[in-house]
């Protein structure tokens, strides 16, 4: 028999780690010495936009510059689509106060480093131009009208609409043919002292 034979018991014995949860150490002479393996940390697992107490300064950062650019393609797209800008993150409070110093939303992402890029981006997109931004808080900036660049839609259906009024006009002066003619049929009938 092998010396690695220790009797039938070696499936449940002192050994066999079903009592104290520790394998059995191999046994002869090619035996590598037996080493506890060390347990792995647990991952941080942190849900997004939410600061984990375990979260590095540079994982933070990065975490804010990513919100930050979030928050000035939600603003272009407000003023694009004239909707309501929406408010900064409530995380962000040092955001939140450079807004309000701007004094708009707008004049704050004006200043963002990347404002540029997203707009060539929403332009694109949205196929129209970023209204002017008041320089003051409650000026208001009149636009003129050539400043307004009309989109391909708008002059698609300003030449339906001009199609169809030159048809509706010469439907209407067909009308007005007919009824003179009917007119003229009835009158000399009328002499003719036929209805």
């Amino acid at each position: 028999m092998a010396k690695h034979y220790i009797g039938g018991h070696t499936i449940v014995g002192r050994d066999s780690g079903w009592f104290t949860g520790v394998t059995a150490r191999p046994v002869g002479d090619d035996a590598k010495p037996w080493v506890p393996k060390k347990p792995k940390p647990a991952p941080v697992v942190s849900r997004p936009g939410v600061a984990s107490k375990f979260e590095t300064k540079a994982v933070r950062a990065a975490r804010e510059d990513a919100q930050r650019v979030a928050y000035v393609h939600s603003v272009l797209d407000a003023h694009f689509l004239k909707r309501e800008v929406p408010n900064p993150p409530k995380k962000l409070r040092a955001l939140d106060a450079q807004v309000q110093r701007a004094g708009s939303p707008l004049r704050w992402a004006r200043t963002q480093p990347e404002f540029e890029k997203i707009l060539l981006k929403k332009r694109k997109k949205y196929k129209a131009e970023l209204p002017p931004v008041p320089q003051k808080p409650g000026e208001v900036v009149s636009v003129p009208v050539t400043a307004v660049p009309v989109s391909t839609r708008m002059e698609i259906l300003r030449e339906d609409r001009k199609r169809l009024e030159t048809r509706r006009e010469a439907a209407l002066n067909t009308i007005r043919e007919c009824e003179n003619q009917l007119a003229s049929i009835t009158a000399e009938l009328g002499k003719l002292g036929l209805r």
